[in-house]
């Protein structure tokens, strides 16, 4: 599935505001990565950001609904690429971002 270089550099755009709004220690231990490396951390942890989102969120109501959508969609991500849909815990743009970055270094489910 080919999409949009904009929506993609968009997707890291906010995968690194994420990370430079909630983590002060990634950020700072992320200034050692240079180029596609520092883009793919930064991917990381807006995925993994927006899962611990889905938790907090509401919990304990629809907590359980809400990890299973994730956990569809980056099972989905890893067998037929990124899936545009409501109610994940992240942008599809960062959704793009970190699918480009798992290609890029041999990511697997």
């Amino acid at each position: 599935m080919s999409h949009d270089r904009a929506l993609l550099d968009d997707g890291y755009r906010r995968a690194r505001a994420v990370t430079l709004a909630h983590s002060k220690s990634f950020s700072f231990a992320s200034a050692l990565l240079f180029g596609h490396r520092k883009r793919a951390a930064f991917a990381l942890y807006a995925v993994c950001r927006g899962l611990d989102d889905a938790v907090d969120e509401g919990l304990p109501e629809g907590a359980a609904e809400r990890l299973a959508a994730a956990r569809e969609a980056l099972g989905e991500l890893f067998t037929r690429g990124p899936v545009d849909r409501p109610g994940l815990p992240w942008a599809f743009p960062v959704q793009l971002a970190f699918h480009d970055s798992a290609q890029r270094f041999g990511l697997t489910a």
